[in-house]
């Protein structure tokens, strides 16, 4: 289904808002299209896996706190700009080139909205693990 007018320009307002995030411990936003249905964003890449990957291969505990810290720095950064990630959990905590985690696909907690309002299609994600 097609967006009408007014919930375009809530997107695009929604798209350029995201864009301005940046941190060290988020995936940044490289581009976006509402022109798609549903709408679509870009991100960098962070090619070197998930935490939940990471995980699985090894046992190296300080490494895995202190990534988890940083992804707890990039959700308190989403927070205090007014993003809920929606969907947090290990495999959208990425870890960049720099070694560093960072979270990815925070901007899904808007398309979410999107979907559930002008489609029939489930939701994006964990429908279990979804804020209120």
């Amino acid at each position: 289904m097609e967006m009408d007018e007014r919930m375009r320009i809530k997107v695009e307002k929604e798209f350029h808002s995201l864009h301005k995030l940046s941190h060290p411990n988020i995936v940044k936003m490289l581009g976006a299209s509402h022109v798609s249905s549903p709408p679509s964003i870009v991100y960098e890449d962070a090619a070197n896996g998930n935490l939940e990957l990471f995980l699985a291969k090894s046992n190296n505990k300080h490494s895995m706190w202190q990534l988890l810290f940083e992804a707890a720095l990039g959700l308190n950064y989403l927070h205090k700009e007014g993003v809920i990630h929606r969907n947090f959990k290990l495999g959208y905590i990425h870890i960049g080139n720099d070694g560093q985690a960072k979270l990815s696909d925070y901007g899904l907690s808007m398309l979410r909205i999107c979907s559930m309002v002008y489609s029939n299609k489930p939701v994006l994600g964990g429908l279990r693990w979804l804020a209120p």
